[in-house]
């Protein structure tokens, strides 16, 4: 005869649920001894604590949820229904005092939290605004643009006339501070400083140059940081395959003595082609009196249209050639009239 099996019942009994009332101060506690031990370090934490200590649940979750969402990539919709979630746990519907402003406040962390993430990635463009758009044309239909520019006049400063000239106290007339601006800042050019300064007989030209460049309000600032000025080396030739400058041992560069300025190196190298350096720029710095390219060559047209990037001074501030352009540019007059006893100084001290 067979038996029904009676069904007996579990040892262990069903636990029910804790209500949310009775959970979440624990919860809350826990959470708050773990965000303080792992991530206290992470900005925010001063308002969880001041959250949980005043016993305002919704802006403290929403302000643990919007630190874990940074650290640890959580979602943006993730963040949302997590907090919508507890909301609907703490009870929200009671509409008690106060929870619908914390509601808000705790949606208004996650927000900021957002801008303020936005905000931090944005690419700072390195233009200044202008009305106009700068002009890179092919080499073709440039080179002839700039060499009228050079076919006026001699190239005063060749290789073997900057020896002469300078001899080996070219560090002396190296300067790093602008001589005529308030409080002598760093010598700056479009708006980026000039690393190493600038020989003071070329300060004038590039003074000029600038201005030229303003008034054409063309949307253009060199995109790097610094704009390459003396640099105590010789003449480079090109860059080897692991980035070491390929130099001539018995040619010194015009940088040695702070006659040259490369705009954007990393971007206009002989390599690079035609470059990124608007046509406004290359005639601005070529009516200000500056070569393109080698010393001597009174059209430059080899390193013309090969060496974008690097601007040198034709000739003496005193040649009737810069003192016409001074006269155009009062700037440069003004900043001649600065420089020239401090030349004649340096001059007079290496004579004697």
């Amino acid at each position: 005869m067979s038996t029904t099996e009676t069904a007996q019942p579990s040892d262990k009994t069903e636990k029910a649920p804790v209500s949310p009332d009775v959970r979440k101060v624990e919860d809350i506690q826990e959470i708050k001894e773990a965000v303080t031990k792992k991530i206290g370090h992470i900005k925010g934490i001063e308002k969880i604590i001041t959250h949980f200590k005043k016993s305002e649940w919704i802006p403290l979750i929403g302000a643990m949820i919007a630190i874990l969402s940074e650290s640890f990539g959580t979602s943006k919709e993730s963040v949302k229904a997590d907090l919508q979630a507890l909301q609907e746990l703490v009870g929200q519907d009671k509409k008690s005092e106060g929870e619908s402003d914390e509601d808000e406040s705790a949606e208004d962390e996650v927000a900021k939290q957002e801008q303020e993430e936005e905000e931090s990635e944005v690419e700072i463009v390195p233009y200044k605004p202008g009305t106009k758009e700068p002009t890179i044309s092919p080499k073709s239909a440039f080179k002839g643009r700039v060499e009228q520019f050079y076919a006026q006049g001699d190239t005063f400063f060749t290789i073997n006339s900057m020896k002469e000239y300078f001899g080996n106290d070219y560090k002396k007339y190296i300067i790093e501070k602008d001589p005529v601006k308030d409080g002598n800042p760093t010598i700056s050019f479009l708006g980026r400083p000039i690393s190493g300064g600038v020989n003071l007989m070329m300060l004038p030209f590039l003074m000029v140059a600038e201005k030229i460049i303003d008034d054409m309000d063309i949307n253009y600032i060199p995109a790097q940081k610094e704009v390459r000025g003396f640099q105590d080396r010789l003449m480079c030739l090109g860059v080897q395959e692991d980035g070491q400058p390929i130099e001539d041992p018995n040619i010194p560069s015009p940088h040695k003595y702070g006659l040259a300025v490369d705009l954007d190196p990393d971007f206009n190298w002989p390599n690079h082609g035609r470059g990124d350096i608007p046509d406004e720029v290359m005639l601005a710095m070529a009516e200000a009196g500056f070569n393109l390219g080698v010393m001597g060559d009174e059209t430059a047209s080899y390193y013309l249209m090969n060496d974008f990037m690097h601007f040198q001074m034709r000739y003496l501030p005193t040649d009737p050639a810069a003192q016409a352009l001074f006269d155009k540019y009062p700037i440069g007059r003004r900043y001649w009239e600065k420089v020239k006893p401090m030349l004649g100084a340096i001059r007079q001290q290496t004579i004697a």
